[in-house]
């Protein structure tokens, strides 16, 4: 609960629009990338120190990682494609034979093709997301608050708590 509250003050205070954005980009990047190797928490360990929103870094984290094995497919063949060409596979062969670097699971096509993917995507998806930001704190916000359905859910006790505990951290929902 205190992730929630914490990114909807982060989204409806004052909180930079880019470090939002930063948390949902990681949180999809780390999402794409199966966990259980060493890849995967390495980027994890960096980014807790990075200034990005942890809320929404930790909440859309888990919501991407609901979804993104839909992408598994896909994220194989462009691992596959990577991993076969010539150069990086003589590359990856002697990388390989490094110790530690197996733990960190270049050689699947999914880990490949995910890091691959994220990377390529990171740019495109930090300015939507940016974008998606400034959108609600200019457009979206003000319009839902005067909305019938925001006045609905204000009668349900657990969203009017939600909202007292958002008045009381500084939040203008």
């Amino acid at each position: 609960m205190n992730f929630l509250v914490d990114f909807f003050k982060a989204l409806n205070g004052n909180v930079k629009p880019s470090e939002i954005a930063h948390g949902f980009t990681l949180a999809f990047m780390l999402a794409l990338i199966p966990s259980g190797n060493l890849l995967w928490i390495l980027l994890f360990c960096i980014t807790l120190f990075l200034r990005i929103n942890k809320a929404a870094y930790f909440i859309f984290l888990c919501l991407f990682k609901l979804v993104v094995f839909a992408f598994d497919p896909f994220l194989d063949q462009v691992g596959y494609i990577i991993l076969s060409y010539g150069p990086v596979q003589e590359v990856m062969d002697r990388l390989y034979n490094i110790p530690f670097f197996g733990f960190f699971g270049f050689a699947n096509t999914i880990v490949t093709g995910a890091f691959a993917t994220s990377i390529i995507l990171y740019i495109p998806l930090y300015f939507l997301f940016l974008a998606l930001v400034q959108l609600y704190r200019n457009k979206i916000a003000e319009v839902y608050r005067k909305s019938f359905l925001y006045k609905f859910f204000m009668k349900i006790p657990f969203f009017k708590k939600f909202s007292d505990l958002l008045k009381k951290a500084g939040s203008k929902i």
